[in-house]
């Protein structure tokens, strides 16, 4: 039976007939250890102590379980492990409050570690040479953690993290055969999603199963599903339907049309982003001009724009005699043509980083702020003020008066009434 995704043909599989489906390294978590709590133990154990441990493994001397996800066991801190010896098959630390794993590097023969919803932030697996089976679903991973490259790892669940890194650290698990990336928050665009995951994946040589539902990138990506069976022919099931010929045809196709030419998308976004800028900075530059216009209407006095000015006088020896003439005369006046200046300053490109800075109010480093300018005028030494001009009473003004006219330079014509001086 055929049905249709995404505008491309699955091998229907519903859930009675996933649920035959044997999946490679999945394992059913287990519901006891191979030993007992010793009698009189509290529920809610927050820590094990090496007795404890010592009976939860029992007699075994060999593939020991301990299932510690029952409501039992809260356990804040994986210490405990440092006295379990090198005996354990399978470890269930499940529904508990752990927030750090990475006490098991002696555990070798560890082959299912199963550590779901928990506080996990932080996980470190060294030394499990021979683990084949781990699941750190719905925790608080942001990256994936560093994995030891176990010829007998094929299965891996990192479902319901947030995960946004360390994706490099899938590539050495060269025996890796399901994978379980859903739910994971994935938002990436098609570039970031090919560079960032399917570019590792590619490395897999084994991996068949593969699940990504649950992320908005299945949405923001244009046809997601043959873009990820196009990047890894070799999947035979993903999301849980197995991937047909027809499948792998019709992914080829759209790669062959262009769908998933992202460079050439990125480089119009890109064009449309440099407009854009290219806008705004017309735009200020416009806006300092006008305030630069309204200072010369109101009559305040500009900053000193060295270049424009030389431009203004290329220009005015250019230009015919009457024109220059008329030119002359409004330069001499107080008045500024504001047509004349706003077209010279149109073009910018010619002008230096200096005259820029000005006309875009950031002034450059060498000219002097209002503050720092009182700063100086007040630390410079004052002038000497004038002194008072002589005041003569009318006594001294009479005396003065007599010497003048008792002197012979005076013209025997000139007759000056004493009463009128």
């Amino acid at each position: 039976t055929t049905t249709t995704f995404s505008s491309f043909s699955w091998c229907a599989v519903g859930v009675a007939e996933m649920s035959r489906i044997k999946i490679p390294g999945e394992f059913k978590r287990p519901t006891k250890s191979s030993g007992k709590l010793p009698k009189g133990s509290s529920k809610g154990l927050k820590r094990l102590t090496a007795s404890e441990v010592k009976s939860l493994l029992g007699k075994k001397k060999d593939d020991a379980v301990l299932a510690l996800s029952s409501s039992v066991f809260q356990l804040e801190s994986d210490d405990f492990l440092a006295t379990v010896p090198d005996v354990l098959s399978e470890l269930d630390l499940s529904d508990s409050p752990l927030s750090k794993f990475s006490a098991c590097g002696h555990l070798s023969k560890l082959k299912y570690l199963a550590i779901d919803n928990c506080r996990l932030s932080e996980c470190r697996l060294p030394g499990l040479k021979n683990l084949a089976s781990l699941s750190l679903q719905d925790n608080r991973l942001h990256s994936v953690p560093e994995i030891p490259d176990s010829p007998s790892l094929v299965y891996l669940n990192l479902k319901g993290n947030k995960l946004n890194r360390g994706f490099q650290n899938l590539e050495p698990l060269s025996s890796l055969k399901v994978l379980y990336l859903s739910q994971c928050d994935f938002d990436f665009d098609g570039s970031d999603f090919l560079d960032l995951i399917l570019t590792p994946l590619k490395a897999l040589p084994k991996l068949q199963y593969l699940f990504l539902d649950g992320n908005p990138c299945e949405k923001t990506i244009d046809k997601f599903l043959m873009f990820v069976v196009y990047h890894l022919p070799e999947l035979k099931y993903l999301n849980g339907e197995a991937v047909q010929k027809t499948t792998r045809a019709q992914a080829l196709t759209e790669a062959n049309n262009g769908t998933w030419n992202f460079q050439d998308k990125r480089n119009s976004l890109l064009i449309g982003k440099l407009g854009s800028e290219k806008k705004a900075s017309r735009d200020r530059d416009r806006r300092s001009k006008k305030r630069l216009n309204k200072k010369l209407k109101t009559g305040g006095t500009p900053k000193k724009i060295p270049e424009v000015e030389a431009e203004a006088s290329v220009e005015d020896q250019s230009t015919t005699g009457a024109e220059s003439t008329t030119g002359a005369e409004s330069s001499s006046s107080d008045d500024f043509d504001l047509d004349d200046l706003e077209e010279m300053m149109n073009d910018t490109s010619s002008f230096s980083p200096r005259t820029n800075a000005l006309l875009s109010d950031q002034p450059p480093e060498d000219v002097i702020e209002d503050e720092e300018l009182l700063t100086l005028l007040s630390a410079a030494p004052k002038a000497p003020e004038p002194e008072p001009a002589p005041v003569f009473d009318a006594s001294e003004f009479d005396s003065l008066l007599d010497d003048f006219l008792d002197d012979d330079i005076l013209d025997e014509e000139l007759v000056i009434d004493p009463v009128e001086v």
